[in-house]
């Protein structure tokens, strides 16, 4: 995969295979949680709870011990919503799977939960399916950003005003408040960064989600 390939697939087994399962476990299981979050609605408490114990879990907190447990109880739990045949709760491949594992399962069930029941246009599944997992291409690209053009924060600006940027990158991250962006670029920007990947990325309109690649920058998380 070449860098023009990473910036427009529309297929997250892709480029999950080119990062590959040494790439940041972290980061991995909370692409899985954000392709849970699409589908939240069709989630019950159970399914809940598992995939905010994977996103606590990849954040460093809880045991592995809770998490399969959750995990189990996803799996099991009625389905509020009729679901394709096969596909299970993405909620418990979030908790139960290795992280590579988990984001490849996770987007595969979050994509047919989205699409729904098959019917008898196989054709028209197939299509929606495909926009259902060409999302969560942008949801990978919104955590990993672009591997191929690697962006750095100048020491001056991260020192700016005693740590402010960093203090702000934190604030937003944990509460979390990530509408707030914009404001952080128009920090960064005071404090002398020019870099357009950065600030065009705090300014983009899109969703951003927990590991959000700006935000785990500036707070020196892989």
């Amino acid at each position: 995969m070449d860098e023009h390939e990473w910036l427009t697939c529309v297929d997250p087994d892709r480029m999950l295979k080119f990062l590959g399962k040494k790439y940041s476990p972290r980061k991995l299981r909370l692409f899985a949680v954000a392709c849970c979050r699409t589908v939240w609605h069709m989630l019950g408490d159970a399914g809940h709870r598992a995939v905010e114990g994977a996103e606590s879990f990849a954040e460093g907190r809880g045991s592995r011990q809770d998490l399969y447990e959750s995990g189990d109880a996803a799996l099991t739990e009625e389905r509020p919503f009729p679901v394709p045949s096969g596909y299970d709760s993405p909620a418990s491949s979030v908790a139960l799977w290795s992280p590579l594992k988990a984001a490849m399962e996770t987007s595969a069930y979050a994509g047919g939960w989205t699409v729904g029941v098959k019917r008898r246009n196989q054709t028209e599944w197939d299509r929606r399916f495909a926009a259902a997992r060409a999302q969560h291409c942008r949801l990978l690209r919104e955590i990993v950003g672009n591997p191929f053009r690697l962006v750095g924060v100048p020491s001056a600006v991260l020192a700016w005003q005693s740590g402010t940027v960093i203090r702000m990158a934190q604030a937003l991250y944990e509460e979390p408040r990530f509408s707030d962006l914009p404001i952080l670029a128009d920090a960064l920007e005071d404090a002398g960064c020019n870099d357009a990947r950065i600030l065009s990325h705090c300014r983009d309109e899109q969703e951003h989600v927990r590991g959000c690649w700006v935000l785990d920058l500036l707070r020196s998380v892989d």
